[in-house]
């Protein structure tokens, strides 16, 4: 399992309307699997991805892929902010997230 020391917040930038049509693209690309670890979706629904014993296809930026869990909100919010139940469901996700794998806040 890969030892986690980041987690990497996305949106889909798109419109998506939930978690399977990310799923669907990315399989589309030819990957295995989604390439995030969680989905947030609008209605603050957390959908697991690729399982956290599995590298993710989220950022290659400094290596994050191996050491970054990738989290990604449902939405652009370069258009439109995310609705106040999805940022609820991020925080109770990466609260959990940071305590499960020893990740500090900074």
């Amino acid at each position: 399992m890969p030892k986690w020391i980041h987690i990497v917040v996305h949106h889909t930038g798109t419109q998506e309307r939930n978690a399977a049509q990310v799923k669907a693209y990315h399989k589309s690309l030819g990957w295995r699997d989604v390439g995030y670890h969680y989905l947030v979706e609008r209605d603050g629904t957390v959908v697991n991805g690729r399982p956290p014993t599995m590298e993710g296809a989220h950022c290659v930026a400094g290596g994050m892929n191996r050491k970054g869990i990738g989290v990604c909100l449902i939405g652009n919010f370069e258009l439109y902010p995310p609705p106040r139940t999805q940022l609820v469901s991020l925080r109770a996700l990466l609260q959990r997230l940071m305590r499960e794998h020893r990740i500090p806040p900074a």
